[in-house]
């Protein structure tokens, strides 16, 4: 199995419900967004998938999330937006923009902070 990663970012607040306690108050992340892309084989060219393209597909799904509250998208509407949510999200987002066939999306990892991240992955 080959893999490839690419990272990129956006901003976006949320407030989340942990536990028997009241709701967080809002509050803000420079968020942090890798996939990754995985194939059996390579391409002709000895590729998985060129990095650009998956970094404008990565983009362009986030572009929803950029500068936005978290708990007012409707991707929200029925789950509490934590990280392990924001990654199941975006996978769910990106998945059916990337080439059917050869190569698939095998992980999204989101990070809130520089130490703190959850991870997304279809069984």
């Amino acid at each position: 199995m080959f893999t490839v990663a690419v990272r990129a970012r956006f901003n976006a607040s949320h407030s989340v419900e942990v536990g028997s306690g009241p709701r967080e108050a809002p509050h803000g992340h420079d968020w942090t967004v890798e996939a990754e892309v995985g194939a059996e084989t390579l391409d002709r060219h000895g590729l998985v998938i060129d990095f650009h393209r998956v970094e404008r597909l990565l983009t362009d799904c986030l572009a929803q999330f950029d500068g936005a509250l978290l708990d007012e998208l409707h991707d929200f509407a029925d789950s509490n937006p934590t990280a392990e949510n924001v990654a199941r999200a975006i996978f769910d987002k990106l998945e059916p923009n990337l080439p059917r066939g050869r190569c698939t999306l095998r992980r999204v990892t989101v990070w809130e902070t520089p130490t703190s991240s959850a991870t997304y992955r279809r069984m």
